[in-house]
């Protein structure tokens, strides 16, 4: 009797501690009521959702895993930008932030059909997944093999704690999450940014003037208004001006080095029939 009581006084422990060795300290916060979510490392379906990605079965892959998670859409609706912040803990209490932010403002839909007609890689269709570590998204082999060599926390001293989707845009605009990272509003400025230079621009020829003309005068302008700017302190205000400042500088160069129909072939490409309205979605979401 003492010796079943012992027997089974073992197996409680051993089932205790393999408990606690399969449980993760990382805690998450997503948005799986709108499709949106994400896969731990130590969640049973992580190891399948790598596998699928084709990053799985090697030491790279377990050395990020511990700073990595999958971003999940089973929504019906592409994800064209998102933000995600990391919560890190170090051995000596000390707590970190390391924050990501990735748009892909061509995914965003133009009257309800699809705009652009390259490739969209920063942005989750539905059904998709991503690899998403503390220092980027992978997206490719290529990209696998040298995130795997980037600079990591030491996992003897950091572990990860939370991680938290902040906010997230669909391709019709709708936007979900508080945004405490502002990844909407610069997707807001960027969109903004882009298509009033091209309403304007196009605006200006149908009313007569050249386009040589046109961007000519708006490059001066805005050169005779340029401020210093810094990108390590970008904020939604700096991004429209730097923004519309690309966009002026590649219809430029275009139109000197190719000439004005290829300029003016791009600035249609470019120019949505109807601009993306983004917002926030409804109170109970979509």
């Amino acid at each position: 009797m003492k010796l079943c009581l012992f027997l089974l006084g073992i197996s409680c422990v051993l089932l205790m501690i393999s408990t606690c060795v399969g449980q993760t300290t990382m805690v998450k916060e997503d948005f799986s009521e709108h499709g949106v979510s994400i896969v731990l490392p130590d969640d049973p379906s992580y190891g399948s959702e790598v596998q699928k990605l084709g990053f799985s079965g090697t030491p790279s892959a377990e050395r990020l895993r511990p700073f990595s998670v999958v971003v999940k859409n089973t929504s019906q609706r592409t994800i064209v930008a998102f933000g995600i912040r990391w919560t890190k803990r170090h051995s000596a209490g000390n707590v970190a932030t390391d924050d990501g932010m990735y748009m892909q403002p061509h995914g965003l839909l133009d009257g309800g059909r699809v705009h652009y007609d390259r490739p969209l890689e920063a942005v989750i269709h539905p059904g998709a997944s991503r690899l998403i570590t503390i220092a980027g998204m992978v997206q490719t082999i290529a990209e696998f093999k040298t995130f795997s060599l980037h600079p990591l926390p030491d996992v003897s001293r950091w572990s990860i704690e939370k991680v938290e989707l902040d906010s997230a845009v669909f391709d019709d605009g709708e936007a979900i999450g508080p945004d405490k990272l502002e990844v909407v509003k610069r997707l807001k400025a960027r969109v903004d940014a882009q298509q009033d230079l091209l309403e304007e621009v196009s605006n200006r020829v149908a009313n007569g003037e050249l386009l040589h003309s046109v961007l000519q005068e708006l490059q001066k302008t805005a050169l005779s208004q340029a401020q210093p700017r810094t990108l390590t302190k970008l904020n939604p205000d700096d991004v429209y001006g730097l923004v519309r400042q690309q966009y002026l500088d590649e219809l430029a160069a275009t139109e000197t080095n190719v000439g004005e129909e290829a300029a003016s072939r791009r600035i249609q490409q470019l120019k949505y029939v109807r601009r993306p309205t983004i917002r926030q979605a409804m109170a109970g979401g979509k």
